[in-house]
């Protein structure tokens, strides 16, 4: 429940300052290559404390969750880069692939938490396996943002 809320408020917070942003030159580039980062901490933080983080788990997956949502200013970025008759199109697209993605991504973490556990890790290290996979894979995908952003101005 309070991850919900607090994702909530923090897309409603996003459109709120999203146009002041903007206006100090801000772009959604900037802003995810400078914010993102922020969700690497705090997932490194989640796997090397394991299972010692009864307490903070919550408060913890919830402040991931709303580092996450840097991403999702990419959205109206991909409206904004097509003429408006295809920018909904675009947009279908976009959420399609997205919620694909993000379909493989959990199928492919309880993928190898099982191979983890079957390969004789316990619990808790076979989740921290998996989330490191996530991890490393999501720096990964940022580097590569960072890298390729100035080869796809002209496309």
């Amino acid at each position: 429940f309070w991850i919900n809320i607090s994702m909530l408020c923090t897309f409603w917070t996003w459109g709120l300052i999203n146009p002041h942003l903007v206006r100090l030159g801000f772009t959604p580039e900037r802003l995810i290559a400078l914010g993102l980062p922020s969700s690497f901490v705090l997932l490194t933080i989640m796997i090397v404390a394991g299972g010692r983080l009864s307490t903070l788990a919550t408060p913890l997956l919830a402040l991931y969750c709303m580092s996450c949502s840097f991403v999702s200013l990419a959205q109206p970025a991909v409206g904004m880069a097509f003429p408006q008759a295809l920018a909904g199109r675009a947009l279908s697209a976009y959420n399609l692939v997205i919620f694909a993605g993000v379909f493989c991504v959990q199928w492919g973490i309880g993928l190898l938490i099982d191979g983890f556990k079957a390969a004789g890790w316990g619990e808790v290290a076979a989740y921290q396996g998996a989330m490191s996979v996530l991890l490393a894979c999501c720096m990964a995908s940022h580097a590569y943002f960072l890298w390729a952003k100035p080869h796809n101005q002209g496309s």
